[in-house]
């Protein structure tokens, strides 16, 4: 069973996984409201996904209560120093501030916070930081693939081109700013916190 908010990104995955022959059920569902039955799943994961919603406290009520007792809650959470938010921090330039109350997505990826977020769930955690390497093998690679992101699919729609083409313009300077690459690939590294926990 996989799951995400939008229609979009739900029809993507559904394709992506066909293509590789794998059967997986795909639903829309929101982080704050899961439809799934109380103790459903042995093992409940996000990867970059859950901790972008806004009610933090009922997105890790909701991934423990669908897990079964004694089962895991995985997730893989972009860090305050990630690459990833490099890139939101460019972003918000061309965007409208976040709402009033609504708390930094990236606390997710703050040992402290975790932890508090899980007390009295989880019977048990392990927190990491690793690293997910992004390869392209050009910039028009790079540029076809991030104007296919959600966030960057939105902008162009909403900002005028010239507003849109500075944007661009901005990632890409940050790109070529952490670029490790050579041979014309470019190569970025991206840090994210590992957490594996147990229910209580």
């Amino acid at each position: 069973m996989a799951s995400d908010l939008t229609p979009a990104q739900v029809e993507l995955g559904r394709a992506r996984t066909a293509a590789e022959g794998l059967e997986i059920e795909w639903t829309e569902a929101d982080a704050e409201d899961l439809p799934f039955e109380t103790g459903r799943f042995d093992c409940v994961t996000s990867v970059f996904g859950a901790m972008i919603a806004p009610r933090q406290e009922i997105v890790a009520s909701e991934l423990f209560r669908v897990v079964k007792s004694g089962g895991t809650v995985g997730m893989a959470n972009w860090t305050q120093e990630s690459f990833m938010k490099k890139m939101g921090d460019v972003g918000s330039k061309y965007s409208p501030p976040r709402p009033p109350g609504v708390p930094d997505a990236f606390r997710w990826a703050e040992e402290e916070i975790v932890r508090s977020l899980f007390e009295g769930l989880a019977s048990s955690r392990e927190l990491d930081l690793r690293s997910l390497t992004w390869e392209y093998g050009s910039w028009d690679e790079m540029r076809r693939v991030g104007e296919s992101f959600g966030r960057t699919v939105m902008a162009k729609q909403m900002l005028p081109p010239e507003a849109f083409e500075r944007m661009i313009q901005d990632f890409e300077a940050l790109f070529r700013e952490h670029d490790r690459g050579a041979g014309g690939m470019i190569v970025i590294d991206n840090e994210y916190l590992r957490v594996v926990a147990r229910k209580a």
